[in-house]
């Protein structure tokens, strides 16, 4: 209660820090900082480049009354899923460790296991996810916190914080859900079903690479790389439409080598969707995408343009980005920092049953006077807990007192609101499930449509330009917020001239492409890609 919690994200591209203040029955967010590494350092040295990365961040944001917790990168954990034919934990806690001897690839002695538990099974078995990490990886974490003068007390899993960021803002009952957080040098994917995350896999696949190979072709920097990928607003969707946009005539960079970066970009995103398959086929309990509802993406990649069409393309379900707190409208924290959010979820309400690496031997030493320091929310909780118990007291006669009044107003209106001839016996717990439960649908599906107001405008300013056509039909429709791209038929090519003139001599649009890719004497098969203009 009452805790200051500073969490610290220090990723492979950048240090990531939410400062929160827990009350009661909620937390708030202080402050929001990202700082970015010297990513030339990086390659070299990459301690002394997070190092530094996080004294400037603590330079600027002072931690000295916080509780630091941090995660441990998915990459460098080692984890492996184990049944036991029984469910006691302190018996599979006993016996862990022999289990692991025979499934890490380091002696045991230079690791450090922990774990937790998977959802219970029908049988009277349970299983675990168990987690290993080299004592060498979290002493390398503690020193590079402890040079700029902090000392981390809870060191968690980033596929924990997605579950609990996805907990917070998406959860759904009975749904089975990928979570695919696109890195700069990994990416991490999660499967959660039912609100328990049951395997997480990291691949060594992320944006490092794309941004090495335009260090490679530009003969640039890592950091000029770096800048030059943020600047170009890459389209993955279609490179015709990206190099007619005014990003890629500002950037000065020859066609050839634009179409080379363009198709390595592709590249790196083909090979994550054919690692995400293996994963499910491979590593888990599912089959096929067809058993998840949807894809939630997150992380720095996913601010690439034209990557959810390509993974809802591939994988045939929808793809949307997991939702941050409001208030904060910049896209990199949004994207970046769901790991930081996460993680201060999972140390105000699931620590316990989470998994810590930072235990035992690698726990905090706490300083002497820290129980001074809560002695005084403590007195306020126990005057809060009196008044509290009084009030119920008092409420407790009052409403006794009134029971029956209440009862048959709460009946009218339930059969009134809901048009029930029925009345449940609990009026109100039935009248707030109900709305719950069209409020999740509805939430759901505005995550899944998008935002409709710059849609609908952009879709009227189309068709007032169409003057119609024999045997048009549109197949598929896709719009990712600046872009509509059209798939279907129709009778004559020439209609689709026509269309496509009208759209540009409006002048409302930036760039129209048209690729008709199958023409017969009846039909013609087409993508028409329309570009608004800013």
């Amino acid at each position: 209660m009452f805790d200051n919690i500073a969490s610290i994200d220090a990723g492979y591209s950048s240090v990531k820090l939410i400062k929160a203040k827990r009350g009661i029955r909620n937390f708030e967010i202080i402050s929001v900082s990202i700082e970015e590494y010297d990513l030339d350092l990086f390659l070299n040295d990459s301690n002394s480049a997070v190092t530094e990365a996080i004294q400037r961040i603590i330079e600027r944001e002072d931690l000295s009354e916080f509780i630091i917790i941090t995660t441990f990168p998915s990459d460098k954990v080692l984890f492996r899923n184990i049944s036991f034919p029984f469910s006691d934990p302190s018996k599979i806690a006993d016996i862990i460790r022999y289990e692991a001897v025979e499934s890490i690839p380091y002696p045991i002695e230079k690791v450090s296991l922990t774990f937790q538990m998977l959802p219970v099974n029908a049988d009277a078995g349970r299983s675990v996810i168990l987690s290993a990490l080299t004592k060498e990886s979290i002493e390398e974490k503690i020193s590079n916190m402890n040079v700029c003068g902090i000392s981390p007390q809870f060191g968690g899993l980033e596929s924990n914080a997605h579950l609990r960021c996805y907990e917070y803002f998406n959860s759904v009952n009975n749904e089975n859900v990928l979570v695919i957080d696109l890195g700069h040098k990994k990416t991490v994917i999660d499967i959660i079903s039912d609100s328990a995350l049951v395997f997480t896999r990291s691949i060594n696949y992320g944006i490092s690479d794309l941004i090495a190979y335009i260090s490679e072709t530009l003969k640039i920097s890592m950091n000029e790389a770096r800048k030059t990928l943020i600047d170009l607003d890459l389209d993955l969707s279609s490179f015709d439409t990206f190099i007619s946009s005014d990003c890629f005539k500002r950037s000065g960079i020859s066609r050839p080598k634009m179409k080379k970066i363009h198709e390595y970009a592709c590249d790196v995103i083909n090979r994550i969707v054919e690692e995400i398959s293996l994963t499910i086929k491979a590593g888990s309990s599912f089959n096929e995408y067809i058993e998840f509802s949807r894809i939630i993406m997150t992380g720095g990649g996913s601010n690439l343009r034209g990557i959810s069409k390509i993974l809802s393309d591939e994988t045939g379900i929808p793809v949307v980005f997991m939702p941050f707190l409001n208030g904060y409208p910049d896209t990199d924290i949004r994207s970046r920092c769901s790991v930081s959010l996460g993680n201060i979820l999972v140390f105000m309400n699931h620590r316990n049953d989470s998994v810590n690496f930072l235990q035992g031997e690698f726990s905090a030493g706490k300083t002497s006077d820290s129980s001074k320091r809560y002695l005084l929310p403590a007195v306020f909780i126990i005057l809060a807990i009196a008044v509290f118990i009084i009030n119920i007291f008092i409420t407790f006669i009052q409403v006794t007192r009134s029971q029956s009044y209440t009862d048959d107003i709460l009946k009218q209106k339930y059969k009134r609101y809901f048009g029930s001839q029925t009345i449940p016996a609990d009026p109100v717990r039935e009248a707030t499930m109900l709305i719950q439960k069209e409020q999740k649908e509805l939430k759901v599906l505005r995550e899944l449509i998008g935002n409709e107001e710059p849609f609908i405008p952009v879709l009227n300013l189309i068709t007032n330009s169409f003057q119609g056509a024999e045997g048009f039909d549109i197949r598929k429709l896709n719009f990712d917020g600046k872009s509509i791209s059209i798939e279907g038929e129709t009778a004559k090519s020439s209609d689709l001239e026509n269309f496509k003139k009208n759209l540009l001599d409006s002048g409302e649009f930036e760039s129209v492409s048209l690729n008709i890719r199958d023409t017969s004497k009846s039909r013609n098969l087409f993508t028409m890609t329309i570009t608004k203009k800013l």
